[in-house]
C-alpha cells in the first residue's frame, strides 16, 4: 500500500472557501479566499477518463482524487488548488 501512495503526486493543496455577496441588482457575485494550506497528494482514478462534450467541444476528462490531512475542513463548494493548478 505504502509503495502505491508513493507513487501519487505529492504537492500542497490550497483550500479555497465559498462566498457569495449581493450584487444590489438581485444577483450575487461569487468569491473564493485561500482558508488552508495543506500537503496533499494527487492520484487519477482510473478507468473512468473519457471524452466528453463540454461548451460546445470535445474535451478528455480525467477525474482525479485528492487526498489531505484528515482534520483539514472542505466544503462542497469550497475549490482546491494542488500546485499552482
Amino acid at each position: 500500500m505504502r509503495s502505491t501512495v508513493n507513487t501519487y503526486q505529492a504537492g500542497t493543496a490550497i483550500i479555497q472557501g465559498y462566498s457569495a455577496t449581493a450584487d444590489g441588482s438581485g444577483g450575487y457575485t461569487d468569491a473564493y479566499t485561500a482558508s488552508a494550506t495543506v500537503t496533499a497528494r494527487l492520484a487519477p482514478l482510473r478507468g473512468i477518463e473519457a471524452e466528453r462534450f463540454l461548451a460546445g467541444r470535445v474535451a478528455f476528462v480525467q477525474p482525479n482524487r485528492i487526498t489531505v490531512p484528515n482534520t483539514t475542513v472542505i466544503d462542497e463548494k469550497d475549490r482546491v488548488v494542488f500546485d499552482g493548478v
